[in-house]
């Protein structure tokens, strides 16, 4: 999958896993890897630290139970704050 960057680029779109009961924490970019770029004079995240992804269980057709639905979405697919902190701390450290 890709999409279309800002300068015109096409860049690609990781598909992320669908939620799973048990999450290991990611390996992160070397610390001091990671540098902000400008684009418009706006500072923007290095793309190669914080790529995204995208969940394969969402579509257009189910977005009113999925990331629309009451009581959030977030919370049925993140992975624990024990991950998520280790990771927070590797990825400030890049």
């Amino acid at each position: 999958m890709s999409a279309s960057g800002a300068a015109g680029g096409v860049r690609s779109i990781a598909v992320g896993a669908s939620p799973q009961k048990h999450y290991t924490v990611q390996q992160q970019p070397a610390a001091g890897s990671c540098h902000y770029r400008y684009e418009k004079g706006e500072p923007l995240e290095d793309s190669k630290c914080t790529p995204g992804a995208i969940s394969p269980a969402v579509t257009q057709a189910n977005l009113k139970s999925t990331i629309c639905r009451k009581g959030g979405y977030t919370s049925g697919v993140r992975p624990s704050a024990y991950v998520t902190g280790k990771e927070k701390n590797l990825n400030a450290a890049s």
